[in-house]
């Protein structure tokens, strides 16, 4: 089981680099028919069929933004930005407008591409709030 953990090369990662991970197997059945070798191979079977299906997370550094956003428009630009690569944390709604929660890479050209699409796709309306810088999980497809 550990061989299959960590020889898994996980889709658009170029070498294998999971990590914080756990893999448990359960077997019910007590007899010995598979024997030592063929519950090896069902056991290394049963983690390589887990990971092939499985979710996967990257943990980054990401500088993130709030962004008031009138309600009729929220949708829109929130779809525009996730189609720009920004990562939408989430969206808070209120009364009257919404707050997009945003977040990009943690580095300068990165923030400066996003404040530039996020003026083009909200024709200059929105005003971006900077938050502090943290590491989140992203999920990769």
């Amino acid at each position: 089981m550990l061989d299959a953990l960590t020889k898994f090369v996980r889709p658009g990662a170029p070498s294998p680099d999971l990590s914080d991970i756990i893999i448990v197997v359960v077997r019910y059945f007590g007899g010995v028919l598979l024997g030592a070798g063929g519950l090896v191979r069902a056991y290394s079977d049963t983690v390589s069929q887990t990971l092939a299906s499985a979710k996967f997370l990257t943990r980054e550094r990401l500088a993130r933004y709030a962004v008031d956003a009138p309600i009729a428009q929220v949708g829109r630009w929130e779809n525009e930005l996730r189609a720009a690569g920004v990562e939408v944390l989430g969206t808070d709604y209120g009364p009257a407008s919404a707050t997009l929660r945003l977040a990009v890479p943690d580095q300068q050209d990165a923030r400066e591409q996003f404040l530039t699409r996020l003026a083009s796709i909200t024709s200059g309306e929105a005003s971006p709030t900077e938050l502090e810088p943290s590491w989140v999980d992203v999920s990769r497809r």
